[in-house]
């Protein structure tokens, strides 16, 4: 698991994640720490930058006509986009290549990259998803990525893991991920959602 995963994810996550490459390391799999790709830190900014010039030229001609039906915050993004200047756009875009050719070159020697799917368990209620930063790498890089739950947090909402396989590499992240639920073994439901 890169560095950063592990230093951003809570205690609780951290020890869910802990006990299924436990289990995944006792089942046959090698399982081995990775460093980070250099490009890691260049991420988060760069990946703004291609969502707002991407999402901005789709909507351009909507927002264009109706930037009242937008909300605050998607109006702000759009804007963003709209105001960015080509050479950043172009420089997002260069870093998303690197990026993506470092992750490639750590998964040719690997089935899969393992990392906790969110920094926390999953939030309670409607108004969030969570805290989607680490989903944000792959987003970037455009590589596959799958989550399976492992463990139920304290209250009582899952904590999953993330596996990323290699570019076009699906068929095999699928099989990867078929192996690891069968390992993991996983079955409990929420309370919340148990009949």
């Amino acid at each position: 698991m890169p560095k950063p995963f592990d230093d951003r994810a809570d205690d609780e996550t951290q020890a869910a994640v802990a006990d299924a490459l436990g289990k995944l390391a006792s089942g046959g799999a090698q399982v081995e720490a990775i460093e980070e790709p250099p490009g890691f830190t260049e991420i988060k900014p760069n990946a703004q930058v291609i969502m707002c010039a991407e999402a901005s030229n789709v909507h351009r001609e909507r927002f264009a006509e109706k930037k009242d039906f937008y909300g605050p915050k998607l109006r702000e993004f759009l804007e963003r986009g709209l105001n960015m200047q080509a050479c950043e756009y172009i420089r997002a875009v260069e870093v998303q290549r690197r990026f993506r050719q470092e992750v490639d070159r750590v998964l040719a020697s690997f089935d899969a990259i393992l990392t906790p799917a969110t920094p926390s368990p999953a939030p309670a209620g409607i108004e969030s998803t969570g805290d989607p930063s680490f989903n944000l790498p792959w987003s970037l890089s455009g590589h596959p990525v799958i989550s399976l739950p492992c463990a139920l947090a304290t209250s009582g909402l899952p904590i999953s893991i993330q596996l990323t396989g290699a570019t076009l590499e699906e068929g095999r992240l699928l099989t990867v991920a078929r192996w690891c639920e069968r390992i993991v073994c996983f079955d409990a439901m929420p309370p919340t959602v148990q009949p």
